[in-house]
């Protein structure tokens, strides 16, 4: 009798402690839930107030500026724990980088990607995901190409796409706009673009004139799609600030337009015509051949790394040194040098004949920039209750447990939430692009490492087993071997620890008339002006 009594016992206070950890198991996880929603929902209000930021710099970014930000975007304290959202270093330099500055993803081949991947650090991996890139232009972003890598390279090609989640750790509220140097290995993402779109809109933010239509070459499409009298009021004045070589220009450029305008005609014919440099540029500062509101981005040769000068000369058939001697003049250029291309020509990098050629593909400026923001978790070191929060979703390992065993009393946490965009300020209204949560992207990386590192383990044992030897010349052993052994270690260069010191660096058959392409807001075709009812 007495010993049922002990087993009834013994299995009630069994039931009882598994309940207790069970309810305090799902306690905790409820909190981490909230703690965790709460972090993003922070780390989404500081993208919200990084799109303020870059649209208030409209127009300096419009005459060729840089927006000015800084680092911290906010702040959130609930008692002892505090979020902290800050904007994070780019690789291109700055807290924001230019897509106009990066090689558009629809112009990408193959003869380009070994100019692209050469020049900026290439081994295999990088030229996989180039060769892949230029296989499927039409994407819609860059990192999507991960799927056509093969799974053993992931684990590498993550961080060759993206860079480190955070590339510095910033000490102070500014960052310098200096480029990397060139032997810097930029992310793929620095460096090709699928959101390469710009608004048609002039230094003042005013639209620039849509001349095929100015000049009547559309009149019977643009009366069938009702046009308004405004707009050919506007056209008239426009047309009569021109003289008659400037007209006679322009009506020949309008005439006979392909599916894909290029500005460059305009140049290229009045050139021909005797139209001074300083006035080619004026007329393509404020018109265009293009229909609708967006075009195909212009590389901005202020801005672009090595790696991208190189890969437009080579797709533009320059000649041998353009990125040289762009990149040796571009530093020393005034303001009223920087407003506009005219300087490739009085500088002497290209001759009048060549500016004019690829004068409809380059600019001074960008419209949309890419930024990434970051929230992290910090909490009192005596609360104990955030810290067990923190080590319930802390993919990395949380630097809380790191303080813990060394001694140390750093309140910093491992809790992040991560979130790259990209907006677009050419008009009136901003327009967020492109907005995706990177948060999980270190933790992804570790364990794919991890997954190599058993994956090698368990190829050491069955060869043991086997009582075998690799022979000296068999690659296919080492072809399984991690780039790193250590995850931590390997981890780390994604996002760095709390507790390592912040580097920051400097940054098909054409038809009769061909129809011009539209674009929505979102930067997709959409059909064409004499198509449209």
């Amino acid at each position: 009798m007495l010993v049922a009594v002990l087993v009834v016992l013994a299995a009630a206070i069994l039931i009882a402690t598994g309940s207790i950890f069970a309810a305090r198991s799902a306690t905790a996880a409820s909190r981490a839930s909230i703690a965790e929603e709460r972090l993003r929902s922070a780390a989404l209000d500081g993208v919200a107030l990084a799109v303020d930021a870059i649209a208030r710099d409209r127009a300096r970014i419009l005459a060729g500026g840089t927006p000015e930000l800084e680092s911290a975007l906010l702040e959130r304290v609930d008692g002892e724990e505090r979020i902290e959202v800050q904007l994070v270093a780019m690789p291109l330099g700055g807290f924001a980088e230019p897509e106009g500055a990066k090689f558009p993803l629809a112009r990408l081949d193959a003869t380009l990607t070994d100019v692209l991947g050469k020049s900026s650090g290439a081994d295999e991996v990088r030229e996989a995901i180039f060769a892949a890139l230029a296989s499927a232009r039409e994407r819609t972003s860059v990192e999507s190409v991960l799927a056509q890598i093969a799974e053993s390279d992931r684990v590498r090609a993550l961080k060759a796409l993206l860079g480190p989640l955070r590339t510095a750790t910033v000490s102070g509220d500014r960052v310098s706009d200096e480029r990397p140097s060139d032997d810097a290995e930029l992310p793929v993402i620095s460096l090709v673009s699928a959101h390469a779109r710009e608004s048609l809109v002039d230094a003042s933010g005013t639209e620039r004139l849509d001349l095929i239509a100015a000049t009547g070459a559309e009149d019977s499409a643009r009366e069938s799609a009702g046009g308004t009298g405004v707009e050919e009021r506007r056209s008239d004045a426009a047309l009569e600030a021109f003289d008659e070589a400037e007209l006679k220009a322009i009506e020949e450029s309008a005439r006979d337009v392909p599916a894909e305008p290029d500005d460059g005609r305009i140049a290229q014919a009045c050139l021909a015509r005797g139209v001074p440099l300083s006035r080619r540029e004026e007329i393509l500062t404020k018109n265009t051949l293009h229909a609708g509101k967006l075009a195909p981005a212009r590389l901005d040769l202020l801005r672009a790394p090595r790696p991208v000068l190189e890969a437009f000369a080579q797709a533009e058939g320059l000649p041998d040194g353009f990125a040289e001697r762009v990149e040796s003049v571009r530093e020393s250029l005034d303001p009223a040098e920087r407003a506009n291309t005219a300087w490739l020509v009085e500088r002497r990098v290209l001759s009048a004949e060549e500016h004019a050629r690829i004068a409809g593909r380059v600019t001074s400026r960008s419209t949309a920039w890419r930024f990434r923001v970051v929230a992290q978790l910090e909490v009192g070191g005596d609360d104990f209750a955030a810290s067990e929060r923190l080590t319930t979703f802390d993919e990395r390992g949380g630097s809380s447990r790191k303080g813990a065993s060394s001694g140390t009393n750093d309140s910093r946490g491992g809790a992040l939430a991560v979130f790259d965009a990209i907006v677009e300020v050419g008009g009136q209204v901003p327009r967020l692009v492109y907005l995706r949560e990177v948060s999980l992207l270190d933790t992804a990386r570790a364990l794919g490492l991890a997954l190599i590192d058993r994956a090698s383990d368990d190829a050491d044992r069955a060869l043991e087993t086997r009582g075998g030897e690799a022979a000296p010349d068999d690659s296919s052993s080492a072809d399984t071997q991690p780039i790193g052994t250590e995850v931590d270690e390997t981890s780390r260069d994604v996002f760095p620890s709390a507790f390592e010191p912040a580097k920051l660096v400097e940054p098909s058959v054409a038809p009769p008339r061909p129809q011009r392409v539209r674009s929505d807001p979102f930067g997709r075709d959409v059909g064409s002006a004499g198509a449209s009812k």
